[in-house]
């Protein structure tokens, strides 16, 4: 059976960016790091392996700034997520409230759909605290 999932939630109540991060890639789900990030792209929080969260978050500040462009542009309205797949892992970004973005970096064989849902509840707790 399961263990019930962690709680972002410090004694007092309250959660903290970094305690959101850190479950998130403790979760199972695959993720190897992630990082919060300012709409223009600058690093706020981050948790995991290895990599320049300045460097991740300036490209995910443009990334998404290209996702909502052709979400505009199609019509597709208010983006969510946008998902890069290649031969090595997964980078998803995820809107984290109006203010901030999540970017996690998974492994190939992440368990995507966990992935989805973990990276969704830790968006949630960030735009709470944002």
């Amino acid at each position: 059976m399961s263990e019930p999932a962690a709680s972002a939630e410090n004694a007092s109540g309250a959660c903290s960016v970094q305690t959101a991060l850190c479950e998130l890639v403790a979760s199972g789900a695959g993720v190897e790091a992630a990082v919060v990030v300012s709409l223009d792209g600058l690093p706020m929080a981050s948790h995991g392996a290895s990599f320049d969260a300045d460097r991740l978050g300036a490209l995910c500040g443009e990334l998404a700034t290209l996702a909502r462009t052709v979400a505009q542009e199609f019509g597709r309205g208010a983006v969510d997520e946008t998902w890069v797949r290649g031969d090595r892992g997964v980078a998803v970004l995820v809107a984290a409230g109006s203010a901030a973005i999540l970017a996690v970096l998974a492994r190939d064989d992440a368990k995507l759909g966990l992935l989805r849902l973990e990276a969704r509840r830790a968006a949630r707790l960030v735009a709470s605290m944002v």
